[in-house]
């Protein structure tokens, strides 16, 4: 198993966009549905930094760089 994490800070300004992208984000992989993922995200209290969490099984690829709406927002 792979767990990548990622915490990031963005400006205040960035939060509404930030947020509809992440929604777009996991829009797209629960339409999608690969298996052997797993996957969450989360703001923290401070309201500008994020913690994404993406799990994935032995011999699974990562699906992000395939979605378009990963790549809009990345």
């Amino acid at each position: 198993m792979n767990v990548l994490l990622v915490r990031s800070k963005v400006k205040a300004a960035n939060v509404t966009e930030v947020e509809a992208a992440v929604k777009r984000v996991f829009a797209a992989l629960q339409q999608e549905q690969p298996k052997g993922i797993r996957y969450t995200s989360c703001r923290l209290s401070d309201g500008v930094t994020y913690v994404a969490l993406l799990e994935l099984d032995d011999g699974v690829d990562n699906p992000l760089p395939a979605l378009t709406e990963f790549r809009e927002f990345h």
